[in-house]
């Protein structure tokens, strides 16, 4: 059952009070034993390089969000979804869309960021 629009909480609270739990991309390989689940996962530009309390501000059309939530995605197999995602942002495969946020500035300067749920 989906939960109305209206009943849905603000977006920031969705990010900074869930139980995310935070990896810096390029420091973390995801193995099966630890991610070999179905999960949601969230990437965001980090406004200094590796400081994970720091995300981009990016203008929306609706305004500014702190978040600096740049991809949300689900996987059926998350160490193997989160690997073609690293591995895409790392410049070494082209399997997750996601490698076209190399091109984003908050990206080039090497401030990746996941969360997972």
């Amino acid at each position: 059952m989906a939960i109305p629009i209206e009943r849905m909480p603000p977006w920031d609270d969705l990010c900074s009070l869930l139980p995310w739990e935070l990896r810096l991309i390029e420091d973390v390989s995801f193995g099966r034993k630890r991610y070999g689940y179905c999960g949601v996962y969230r990437l965001f530009g980090l406004t200094s390089e590796g400081d994970i309390n720091a995300p981009a501000i990016l203008n929306r059309v609706c305004g500014q969000d702190t978040t600096g939530t740049l991809n949300i995605g689900h996987a059926g197999n998350l160490n193997n979804r989160l690997n073609q995602l690293r591995r895409s942002l790392l410049g070494s495969e082209k399997s997750h869309g996601a490698y076209r946020l190399k091109d984003i500035h908050c990206w080039k300067s090497n401030s990746h960021q996941i969360n997972l749920l």
